[in-house]
């Protein structure tokens, strides 16, 4: 499923480019930062309320939640 928007002004295209670009930066940073150990969660929850994931029940569950928004990011490329 996706949107399709079809008039659209300069301004709001680049707002949309600038979130999709932004989280994609978010999502690499924070699959790098969940790679260490020990874990960075100062960090990790600062870039959390970026992304919208703000419920997980493990470092697993973030993990596959991270892996699965950043799927999802290279969709809609």
């Amino acid at each position: 499923m996706g949107v399709k928007f079809t008039e659209m002004s300069l301004e709001d295209e680049k707002v949309i480019h600038d979130y999709v670009v932004n989280k994609g930066r978010i999502l690499r940073e924070l699959r790098f930062l969940l790679s260490l150990d020990p874990l960075p969660m100062k960090r990790v929850n600062e870039l959390l309320t970026s992304t919208y994931i703000i419920d997980y029940t493990s470092i697993a569950d973030l993990r596959a939640k991270v892996d699965r928004e950043f799927s999802f990011l290279k969709l809609t490329k």
